[in-house]
C-alpha cells in the first residue's frame, strides 16, 4: 500500500502546491468546494462550520485519519526531495515523528512570548493556558516541537484526539499544547533532528520548501 501525504486547507488560507511523484498518494481535506488539483485528491469535508477555520483544519491534522504510513504537511509546503518519506522514516521509532522547534526555544514559556504579539492569536487565552499547564506540575524547558510536518504510522488516534481537545479547550496554537500533552500522557514522540528551515539556511539540501500563506491572520 502506498504511503499518504496529506494536508488540510480550510478558510482559503493556502493554494494547493504542486508536488513531485514520490510514490505516495496526495490527499487534501478542505471546506472549499472549488479547490481543484491534478496532483491532489481533494476531499470536501466542511466540518464544524461554527468553529474558526484554523481550528477546523486541526481535526485531520491532529487526529490522523489513516491507519497506514502518512506524512502530514502544512499547506505552505512544497516537497522537493522524492525520498522525503524514506529519509524521515529513519527517525520513526515510536510511530510519530516531528521536527524539533527550529527557533532553539525549548520551553512553552518562550513560545508564549513569541505568540502573544501575533494577530492570529489575539483574543486567545494563551497566557492562561500556559499558567494552567505549569500549575499542573508541567516542568519548564521540557522541549518544543514544530508541527507543520509529521510522519505517523497510524497507531495513535487516541493521542491525537486528546491533542485536539486541548486545542478546543484553549487555542489553536498547537505547539503550546503538544509538550504538555506529551508530558501528561508519558508519550515519547520521535524527534526529527534535521533543519526544518534548510530551504533558507542550506538551499539545495532541503527536503521541502516553505512558502508564505495567502494570508496569516
Amino acid at each position: 500500500m502506498k504511503p499518504i501525504v496529506y494536508t488540510c486547507v480550510y478558510g482559503d488560507y493556502d493554494d494547493l502546491k504542486d508536488q513531485p511523484d514520490i510514490g505516495a498518494d496526495y490527499i487534501c481535506f478542505t471546506d472549499n468546494p472549488n479547490l481543484k488539483s491534478d496532483v491532489w485528491e481533494v476531499r470536501y469535508e466542511p466540518i464544524y462550520q461554527h468553529l474558526h477555520p484554523r481550528l477546523r483544519a486541526k481535526f485531520y491534522k491532529l487526529i490522523c485519519p489513516f491507519d497506514t504510513l502518512s506524512l502530514f504537511i502544512d499547506g505552505s509546503i512544497e516537497i522537493t526531495d522524492p525520498k522525503i518519506i524514506d529519509k524521515l522514516s529513519e527517525y520513526l521509532d515510536n510511530g510519530w515523528a516531528t521536527y524539533i522547534h527550529p527557533s532553539n526555544r525549548d520551553c512553552i514559556e518562550k513560545e508564549l512570548e513569541a505568540s502573544l504579539p501575533m494577530e492570529k492569536y489575539h483574543g486567545h487565552p494563551l497566557t492562561e493556558q500556559v499558567e494552567y499547564y505549569f500549575s499542573q506540575g508541567f516542568p519548564k524547558h521540557y522541549g518544543l516541537w514544530a508541527c507543520g510536518v509529521m510522519l505517523r504510522d497510524g497507531r495513535f488516534t487516541n493521542f491525537g484526539s486528546k491533542w485536539m481537545l486541548e486545542n478546543l479547550a484553549w487555542s489553536y496554537q498547537d505547539q503550546l499544547s503538544l509538550p504538555y500533552l506529551l508530558w501528561r500522557e508519558g508519550f515519547r514522540i520521535d524527534t526529527i533532528p534535521l533543519d526544518q528551515y534548510a530551504c533558507f539556511n542550506s538551499p539545495g539540501n532541503e527536503l521541502f520548501r516553505i512558502h508564505t500563506h495567502k494570508y496569516d491572520t
